[in-house]
């Protein structure tokens, strides 16, 4: 199956974002989650403007899918350790 470098990316940084332990504030998530989408969208608009670099997608896709995947298994954690 044939996948592309952004999409690969993604799914190299959330295996890559389950291994990380750490546990995100919700701030902290939304500032994080904030500069990915950011990075990816000016990384998308360099894309058309100079040409397709597969490095920079790869990269691009990287920081989002480890992001997204580490606040995903902070909020599964605290759901876990939940006791009311």
């Amino acid at each position: 199956m044939v996948v592309c470098s952004r999409c690969s990316g993604l799914y190299a940084g959330a295996a890559l974002g389950i291994l990380y332990p750490q546990s995100i504030t919700p701030d902290y998530g939304a500032k994080l989650l904030w500069l990915a989408v950011s990075l990816t969208l000016a990384q998308l608009i360099a894309q058309h403007i100079i040409g397709i670099n597969h490095t920079q997608r790869l990269l691009s896709g990287l920081f989002l899918g480890l992001v997204i995947s580490m606040l995903a298994s902070s909020a599964l954690r605290s759901i876990a350790n939940y006791s009311p």
